[in-house]
């Protein structure tokens, strides 16, 4: 099921909602599932401050962060203090991160393509390789 589905399928979608997951849809032509069951919640504030530095950490290693622009967009118009829950998706190749409120209406949506397909994100990643590789080199020993 291509993104636009799976989020129509699990979410309320919104105009801001829609038009993110219909601009993803045209990139990312695979099927997306729930990677776990995790939900995270936290300040719309918090959010708009870890993705900032997660975009950053994309630009300087040249990798692809799409639905970036459309989700901050939709967060800087929230109140800080707002309450937004995170759930991980994942498909082959692209990981991502879906943004919704308590009325389960999609916020945004943001999608990276996969460096290393056979990794696993940590639990509480900051977005950073190093953390991915170190966390992904335990794994394995």
């Amino acid at each position: 099921m291509n993104i636009l589905d799976f989020l129509q399928q699990h979410f309320h979608l919104a105009d801001g909602g829609m038009k993110s997951a219909q601009l993803l849809k045209k990139s990312a032509k695979e099927s997306f599932v729930f990677k776990n069951a995790y939900t995270i919640n936290k300040t719309s504030d918090t959010y708009k401050k870890e993705l900032t530095i997660q975009k950053e950490i994309a630009n300087t290693t040249s990798s692809e962060m799409l639905g970036f622009e459309e989700l901050i967009s939709a967060i800087s118009n929230m109140a800080p203090d707002a309450i937004l829950s995170m759930r991980f998706i994942d498909s082959t190749s692209w990981d991502g991160r879906i943004f919704y409120d308590e009325k389960n209406t999609l916020i945004g949506a943001i999608i990276g393509k996969k460096k290393n397909k056979d990794w696993e994100t940590p639990p509480n990643w900051d977005g950073s390789e190093e953390m991915l590789r170190t966390y992904n080199a335990q794994k394995d020993t």
